[in-house]
């Protein structure tokens, strides 16, 4: 084949641009594939592939388009790997943890504001079971608690610690093919404890409590609660514990002579199952004192799915539970 020399820069069909630094070759975009250049930087001879450069006479791999790519093209034309974490901090509000669309360490989240803020977990399509596995740090340096919850999208839901304290670290794990999450609590100092007390007292009225049944707990117990995350729900008259372990502990308190009351934890529709000790309560009289005796009504729980407890009667007759400042639930989250 016969080729026509015009200069000492240019043949016909070879398209020679000359010497150039790094930073003039990445300027230059010619006007298609086939432009030799020698980088004065690199001390290599660079061709053009119509959409970088790559470097002459040396095995490069191409790098794919794909979004989920983790792999990237360097400024010489070689791959790779951006394997940076991703970091994102907010301050208040709502933060939704969205997919991990390629390999790449581990993201945190950091939340440092002044108010609950919630952070909510959204469904991850890119995992497999025989794949990987992809997990995210939540990160809480601020003065309120966050909680973490379940995008719609997440349709297996999440489990584990739901609530990120001051001061506390939580692992978050993807599972089921990304299709669920579970939340573990990961301690900042030696010294941070793992057990929330939750208390509901009462300041009720008094009530009959009938022999043998479930007692309506909200309906006795209407004081103001105290709680602390939310892996506990005092809502409809029950206690609704989430996957973890627990310690329950019942006192009721008479100011009535001669009332006596045995009660236990027990299932709370159904009352089939009973946990723990029994509790006992009484009222009675001497040296012209009336006083209340309490034995608490305890038991450990390990729900391993979620679990809705409350007290039975235990007794064959009714029983009257007076107005009391002295009767309160007491719910230990222990992990």
């Amino acid at each position: 084949m016969a080729s026509r020399v015009y200069t000492d820069l240019g043949i016909e069909d070879f398209y020679y641009l000359g010497q150039m630094t790094t930073a003039q070759r990445n300027s230059v975009a010619p006007a298609k594939e086939g432009a030799i250049v020698y980088d004065t930087d690199l001390n290599r001879l660079m061709v053009y592939n119509g959409t970088v450069w790559n470097v002459v006479g040396k095995s490069s791999a191409g790098v794919s388009a794909d979004p989920d790519n983790a792999l990237s093209t360097g400024t010489d034309g070689f791959p790779y790997f951006s394997n940076s974490s991703r970091y994102f901090n907010w301050t208040s509000g709502s933060m939704l943890v969205s997919p991990a669309l390629r390999a790449s360490n581990p993201r945190v989240y950091h939340y440092t504001g002044s108010f609950p803020g919630t952070l909510q977990i959204a469904l991850n399509p890119r995992i497999s079971r025989s794949d990987r596995t992809e997990y995210l740090f939540l990160f809480n340096t601020g003065s309120a608690p966050v909680t973490v919850r379940a995008d719609s999208s997440l349709d297996m839901g999440y489990y584990g610690k739901t609530e990120c304290a001051p001061n506390e670290v939580l692992l978050i794990r993807y599972g089921d093919a990304g299709h669920s999450a579970r939340g573990f609590k990961i301690s900042t100092t030696d010294y941070t404890s793992q057990s929330y007390l939750h208390v509901m007292p009462s300041v009720g009225g008094s009530m009959i409590w009938a022999p043998n049944s479930l007692l309506t707990l909200d309906a006795y117990f209407n004081g103001t609660k105290v709680t602390r995350g939310s892996n506990i729900d005092f809502m409809g008259g029950i206690v609704g514990l989430k996957p973890g372990t627990y310690r329950l502990t019942a006192y009721i308190g008479y100011d009535t002579i001669s009332d006596y009351v045995e009660f236990q934890w027990a299932d709370a529709f159904t009352g089939a199952n009973v946990y723990g000790m029994t509790g006992i309560a009484s009222g009675e009289t001497g040296d012209y004192k009336t006083r209340t005796i309490a034995v608490p009504a305890v038991t450990t729980i390990r729900a391993q799915d979620y679990m809705a407890l409350t007290l039975v009667n235990k007794m064959s007759t009714n029983v009257t539970l007076e107005k009391t400042a002295f009767s309160v639930l007491m719910v230990d989250q222990l992990s």
